[in-house]
């Protein structure tokens, strides 16, 4: 079982990840829309640029944070964990470890696609931070 606490604590890491960089593109976002009028081309094609960007990279987090559960067991796995007494049908030491390392597995596979969604949204947010950069600089400079 210490396999898959350790792997609910990489799971929490991913959402409490997610969780920063979502706030960070509500920046952008917020920044984008308080911005917004009067700018004209080419500065008001880097802002929709990096709306867009931004807005995909959240629908990319929210899927990441998503609540996902695993059917790996009937008796050490949320939603079905029995914490009743001992009925007569419980399963042995063994079957009950086949079990525990299913639940690892699966709690694995959850992990895998929250980091891999996460490490999208993080690759399409960085780039639409990069255009609103972009943009705030050359507004600037005019």
């Amino acid at each position: 079982m210490a396999v898959a606490s350790e792997i609910n604590r990489v799971i929490a890491a991913a959402d409490a990840k997610a969780g920063l960089l979502l706030a960070a593109e509500g920046v952008v976002l917020a920044g984008s829309a308080a911005g917004g009028a009067g700018a004209g081309p080419p500065f008001g094609y880097l802002r929709g640029a990096a709306v867009v960007l931004a807005a995909i990279s959240v629908v990319l987090l929210v899927i990441a944070l998503w609540p996902r559960t695993g059917g790996s067991s009937a008796w050490l796995a949320f939603p079905a964990l029995n914490v009743g007494e001992s009925p007569p049908d419980r399963p042995g030491l063994t079957q009950l470890a086949d079990e525990a390392w299913a639940q690892a597995g699966t709690l694995a596979a959850i992990a895998r696609r929250k980091y891999g969604w996460f490490r999208s949204a993080l690759l399409v947010g960085a780039a639409g931070l990069l255009v609103f950069a972009g943009q705030l600089v050359s507004s600037a400079l005019q």
